[in-house]
């Protein structure tokens, strides 16, 4: 029985994962206007980013570069060319910098009924950015690759969630890291220390990281590794957790 029902769950999270990929393909396939722009912004290294989507993924990632720069490929479907291209020129992106913190946003136009709009999401920031990073998107991914940030939070209401910390990461990192729907990927810093919380509805939940005290079980692990003030929350409700 209880292999029927692990069985019965793995094929929900399998339809669950092909269920994005399939939205996402059939979005921008069916689009019949695809457009992208790009922006930049001053970022200091210790300065917060703040992103926010409705309909498509965030990445964020660091290179070479001396300032924020911001790439979005936006696609419109919509029942005719017309009204596609007017949704499409209608979708805009900004970064507005305010004392410290760099808000990047996607504004949408008013759409009516077989009208959308999908906005892939890319932020490049310097090598050595370390502040602050606050993601959310409604629907789709978030990634974020070789992160040296002490704090993080990456919301989803529906789409996974992968991200990495690379080898400068602070060992005393905060992170916060939930979807609704979709599975959980977060490598930690390679000295972490502190507090682990993961949990899931509908899957299961694996540590590389010995947890040393605390509750362990297939959907839930809670308790804390080391001396250390860190603090890693990983959760959803429909979806598998791992932490490396």
């Amino acid at each position: 029985m209880v292999q029927l029902v692990l069985g019965c769950l793995c094929s929900q999270l399998l339809a669950l994962s092909g269920c994005y990929n399939c939205t996402t393909c059939m979005v921008k396939s069916s689009a019949k206007y695809k457009t992208s722009m790009s922006l930049t912004s001053d970022f200091r290294g210790d300065s917060k980013l703040v992103a926010r989507n409705e309909a498509g993924p965030i990445t964020v990632c660091p290179a070479d570069v001396p300032d924020c720069q911001i790439k979005a490929g936006i696609y419109a479907p919509a029942p005719t060319r017309g009204q596609a291209r007017e949704i499409g020129e209608g979708a805009k992106v900004r970064a507005e910098p305010n004392e410290g913190t760099v808000r990047v946003t996607v504004d949408r136009p008013h759409l009516e009924d077989k009208q959308n709009v999908w906005v892939d999401l890319k932020i490049v920031i310097p090598q050595e950015a370390h502040g602050p990073l606050d993601l959310e998107t409604e629907f789709g991914r978030v990634v974020c690759r070789q992160t040296t940030s002490q704090s993080i939070v990456a919301k989803s209401s529906f789409g996974s969630m992968d991200i990495t910390c690379s080898e400068a990461c602070p060992p005393d990192i905060n992170a916060n890291v939930e979807t609704e729907f979709g599975k959980v990927r977060f490598k930690a810093p390679p000295d972490f220390q502190g507090d682990i919380d993961l949990g899931t509805e509908f899957g299961s939940t694996k540590t590389a990281i010995p947890i040393v005290r605390g509750d362990l079980s297939y959907s839930s692990k809670r308790g804390s590794t080391g001396e250390g003030k860190g603090k890693v929350s990983l959760h959803t409700s429909f979806g598998s957790v791992r932490l490396r």
